[in-house]
Order: C-alpha cells, then sequence, then structure tokens
C-alpha cells in the first residue's frame, strides 16, 4: 500500500513540477525583473539585414501624479532603407511607469526621413495630459485611459515586456486588453494565446526555454518570453521582420546620464581634457626629452590631433558597419564572438595606423630632418591623435568624475598613440623593405589589439577590472622599443 502511495504521490509531485513549468505568476514590480540600472538591447533584422536596435535603459525612480514610479530611457534607431523602403525612424524616450508597471507618461523625440516631432504626456489628475507636434506645431490633448493600464508599442519591446511581465502567464490562456500606444496617442486592443512552453530555438544553434505567445492583434505577430521576464524574441509576420534580445546587463546607476556632449557638458569636461593634453605632454617629454623645448613640435602635435577628425569619420563608421552587419549577425548564429570581434577591430586598427603614417610621409616630403628628428615628431604627431581620441571617447560616454579608473585607461592610450607615432616614423627612416613590413605590421596587430580586448568584458570572460589591468601591457612593450629605437639611433648618429 505505501508503494501505491509513494508511486501516486511521485506522479503528483511531476505533475505539479511540469503544471509549474507551463506557467509564471505576474510580478510583483516593475523593478523585481527589471532594477535601476538594467539595460536591454534588441536588435531588428529583416532579410539578412540588420534594420537597427532598440536601447531600454531603466535610468531612476520617480513620481507622477503622486505615484511612485520609474523611468525608462528609450533609445530606437531603425534604418527601411537597407531593405528597399525609404524611411528612417530616430526616436528618443523618456519613458514613465508606476512601480506596478502601468503607464505615467512619455517625453518623446520622433524623427522620421529628417522630420523631427516632439510628445509630452503625462498623467494628471486621472487624465493623460500633454501636447504633440505636427510640422512645428504644438498641439494640446487630453486623453482618458485607465490608471491601470499599459502602454505597448511594436517596435518598442520593452514596453510589451512589461505589459507580460505584469500578468500571469499559462499555456492555454488567452491574454485580451488594451493598451496605449505613446507615439500615435491611440488606444488599441490586444488579443494573444500562450500557445506553447518548452526550448525553443532562437536562431541557429542558440536556445532558450520559453512561452511562445501568438498575438492576432493589434497585428499578426509572435512573441517568446522566457519565465524569468525576457522578451527574447519577435517574429513579426506581416513585416517579415524579427527582432532579438542581444543584451541583458547592469548598468552602473553614476553612469546612467545621457552621453550627449553639450555644450554644458564640454565645459565640464575641460578638466578631462586637460589632463588629456597633459598625458600627451609627459608621453612627448618622455620620448623627445629636451627637443620638447622646440615650438615647431607643438605644429606637428596639432597636426596629429587634426588627423583625428578624419578617423572619427571613417573609422568610427566603419567600425559601427562592420559589427551591426557582419559581427552580431554571426554572434546570434552562434559562431564565435571571439573569432569574429577580430572583423570590426583588425581596420579599427589599419585605419588609425595608415592615417598617422599618412601625415608622416606629408611631413617628411615638405619638412627637412634629421632621422633622430624625425622620431620625436613621430611621437608629437601619435601624441596629438592621442589626446584627441580620448577627448573623443569622453565625449561619447556618459559623465564620469575627473579621477577614475577610465583615466588611467585613457592615459595609457595617449602613451601608445605617441609611441606608435615613433615606430611609424621609423617605418619611413628605414631602407629595410622586411624591417618596414614587421613595424608597420606589429603597430597595427597592437592597435587592433586594444580594440579587441572589451570582447572579453561583454562575453564575461573577463571582468572589467582585469581589463583596465591588461590594456596598458601592449602600450608599456611599444613604449619601450621605442626608446629603444630613439637610443639606438641617438647612438648611431655620434658615433
Amino acid at each position: 500500500m505505501q508503494r501505491y502511495l509513494c508511486t501516486i504521490a511521485t506522479f503528483c509531485l511531476l505533475g505539479a513540477a511540469v503544471n509549474a513549468s507551463r506557467s509564471i505568476p505576474a510580478s510583483t514590480s516593475f523593478q523585481s525583473y527589471r532594477p535601476i540600472g538594467d539595460l536591454r538591447v534588441w536588435t531588428f533584422v529583416a532579410k539578412d539585414s540588420t534594420l537597427g536596435q532598440l536601447f531600454s535603459t531603466v535610468k531612476k525612480e520617480s513620481e507622477i501624479d503622486r505615484t511612485d514610479g520609474v523611468e525608462i530611457e528609450e533609445i530606437l534607431r531603425l534604418d527601411y532603407n537597407k531593405i528597399g523602403s525609404e524611411r528612417k525612424l530616430n526616436v528618443t524616450s523618456n519613458h514613465y511607469v508606476s512601480n506596478d508597471g502601468y503607464y505615467l507618461g512619455d517625453e518623446m523625440e520622433v524623427t522620421v526621413n529628417g522630420q523631427g516631432e516632439e510628445l509630452q504626456l503625462k498623467r494628471e489628475d486621472g487624465q493623460l495630459k500633454g501636447y504633440f507636434t505636427r510640422a512645428g506645431n504644438k498641439n494640446k490633448s487630453e486623453l482618458n485611459f485607465s490608471e491601470k493600464g499599459f502602454a505597448a508599442d511594436i517596435n518598442f519591446l520593452d514596453l510589451y515586456e512589461c505589459f507580460l511581465a505584469m500578468k500571469d502567464i499559462k499555456v492555454g490562456d488567452t491574454i485580451m486588453d488594451s493598451v496605449i500606444v505613446p507615439q500615435t496617442m491611440l488606444v488599441e486592443k490586444v488579443e494573444a494565446i500562450v500557445e506553447y512552453y518548452g526550448l525553443i530555438s532562437l536562431y541557429n544553434k542558440v536556445k532558450d526555454s520559453a512561452f511562445v505567445i501568438r498575438f492576432t492583434l493589434p497585428q499578426v505577430m509572435i512573441f517568446y518570453f522566457t519565465p524569468d521576464k525576457r522578451l527574447v524574441k519577435a517574429d513579426y509576420l506581416a513585416q517579415q521582420m524579427k527582432a532579438y534580445l542581444d543584451v541583458v546587463r547592469k548598468v552602473p546607476v553614476e553612469a546612467l546620464t545621457r552621453p550627449a556632449l553639450t555644450f554644458q557638458k564640454f565645459i565640464t569636461s575641460m578638466p578631462l581634457y586637460g589632463i588629456y593634453l597633459m598625458f600627451g605632454a609627459v608621453a612627448l617629454l618622455f620620448f623627445a626629452g629636451p627637443e620638447i623645448q622646440k615650438k615647431s613640435l607643438y605644429v606637428f602635435v596639432i597636426a596629429g590631433g587634426a588627423s583625428f577628425i578624419l578617423a572619427a569619420f571613417t573609422q568610427v563608421p566603419l567600425q559601427t558597419y562592420l559589427a551591426e552587419k557582419i559581427y552580431l549577425p554571426k554572434v546570434r548564429e552562434g559562431q564565435s564572438p571571439y573569432f569574429w570581434a577580430v572583423i570590426p577591430a583588425l581596420p579599427a586598427g589599419i585605419m588609425q595606423e595608415l592615417i598617422k603614417l599618412a601625415v608622416l610621409v606629408i611631413i617628411k616630403k615638405f619638412v627637412k630632418n634629421t632621422k633622430q628628428g624625425f622620431l620625436f615628431i613621430g611621437a608629437a604627431v601619435g601624441a596629438g591623435f592621442g589626446i584627441i581620441e580620448a577627448s573623443f571617447i569622453s565625449s561619447q560616454l556618459p559623465s564620469i568624475s575627473v579621477w577614475s579608473i577610465n583615466l588611467l585607461e585613457r592615459g595609457f592610450l595617449v602613451l601608445f598613440q605617441a609611441a606608435s607615432g615613433v615606430l611609424l616614423a621609423a617605418v619611413l627612416s628605414t631602407g629595410e623593405i622586411n624591417r618596414k613590413i614587421l613595424l608597420l605590421g606589429a603597430v597595427i596587430l597592437a592597435n587592433s589589439w586594444i580594440r579587441y580586448l572589451p570582447v572579453f568584458v561583454q562575453k564575461n570572460l573577463v571582468d572589467a577590472s582585469l581589463l583596465y589591468i591588461l590594456l596598458p601591457v601592449v602600450p608599456i612593450i611599444l613604449t619601450v622599443y621605442s626608446v629603444y629605437i630613439i637610443r639606438q639611433n641617438n647612438l648611431a648618429t655620434h658615433k
């Protein structure tokens, strides 16, 4: 009898476990599944082309209409020109939801094919009040929408993720609701059925356990939603478009300021730029010694800094393009990120070194100098290039304190560029073809290695703090060898 009771109990427990895997309860609060600092990135793909991405970051706690909630920064970039449709959509929004995930408002800027519009909508006294612009004209708006209603938009997957996270999900259930679409300020019906739960093939070799939820309204689409409240894939059947969740990461709260380069940020960043100048001066002093007193040397520092502008308009867009068109698609297919990360890293190293080399070729042609003096010029060009690159990188990132670990990283970047300038000058000074190829190849590979290293952090193979220890290794090796070349040349000159 006991044996039968044990068998029955075992089957009951198994049944309960299976049933549990087929259903998940609603989240208790928004921050229970997306805390402050949570970053999520979805990539949109159609016809084997990457159309763009949605970046969603939970920025901070907020209060609207006496309701506590959170502010979510959303950045959506979609370029339909890649698939033959003349439409380019850029949306930046500060989106507000209550602690229960209910809609509280938006501050939105929308640009379609270069035409910009604004939308401001906040809950106030039981209504949604604000304005939207059309052709530059401001139109006031008041909408009646339930205080316990959600926002959703087919391109803003973080909104649908919130919508699903705050509901009980069970295989076989039908979801019926109404949501507000912030962009259009219209209320739409939502109808969906939870079809299945199991191990799903998201793309090629990547799988995840997820609920398959088929929507019939507002359009036909299939969402793949995991038990830990991640919308990992969206299949837009009518549009023949898919979206994949690429990144889920915790961002330090202090790094959540918007990274736009404004006049105010430029002024507040002046101490950083001054420190980068100091790094450049120290690097130049290290290589050139007493020659640093020559005013003509600073003309070459300016020339090197100006040459980085060319890199900003060539190398940076090329890196972005290669990452979107080759690296990300290959990684989504389950292929090695460590292999494909070479694709955006290597061209970056090649382009930077060729730009500096071109500057030195021009200088060598028009400015007469000794071989030793030309090595000092190479250091000056490299230092100027590094100063502006460090400043450019800082302008693209959230505001940080002057004294931080990032400062050390930028300092070694300036040192690397100055050392590589010396080696490039040596390339042009030597007559041996094999030595030219060896030196140029070493400099390009070293530069590319610096661009490649972050992949280990992105894949959680190396901690970020360890990366800051690894980064100086290459600049130090190049610096030692550059000093060796300068001293060897100095000895040869005085024989």
